[in-house]
């Protein structure tokens, strides 16, 4: 990572902000965005490089049939239906019952994965100094920030 841009969580141990996630994209008219083809994929970068550029995928020979005003009204139609989906999905995560395991170790990849989406655990900081000595339990095991 980019010393400028984020603090190295996993290398001190201590809790830092890291690197900015990109925004979502969002409708844009045709001055806010730049918009390219490799083949049937079309690329869309955004003028503002907070915001995510998106490689969108479509059925074969229908890019190269389109300019780019129709390409850029598919897309923001795209992006008007996706967040209209966002707004109407109800999520319910799934909680580990007490006394299972909610997290598992896998061995090729060496590491730990949560079995459900929520987890249940206590931050412990050990430490007067800071947070160099913190740690997540979860399962009475104890996970160092860089394995968490």
């Amino acid at each position: 990572m980019h010393p400028d841009l984020s603090h190295e969580l996993l290398g001190s141990g201590k809790l830092g902000a890291t690197m900015p996630k990109p925004r979502r994209p969002h409708v844009a008219s045709p001055d806010e965005i730049k918009i390219t083809r490799q083949g049937d994929t079309a690329i869309f970068e955004y003028a503002d490089p907070k915001i995510a550029t998106t490689s969108f995928a479509m059925e074969p020979g229908k890019l190269a049939k389109m300019s780019d005003a129709e390409l850029l009204a598919y897309w923001n139609e795209h992006i008007k239906a996706s967040d209209e989906f966002r707004r109407a999905y109800k999520f319910v995560g799934t909680e580990i019952p007490v006394g299972k395991p909610q997290v598992q170790y896998h061995e090729l990849g060496d590491q730990w994965t949560a079995r459900g989406d929520v987890l249940r655990c206590v931050v412990v900081n050990d430490s007067p100094e800071g947070m160099d000595d913190v740690f997540i339990s979860i399962d009475d095991r104890d996970f160092t920030v860089a394995e968490f």
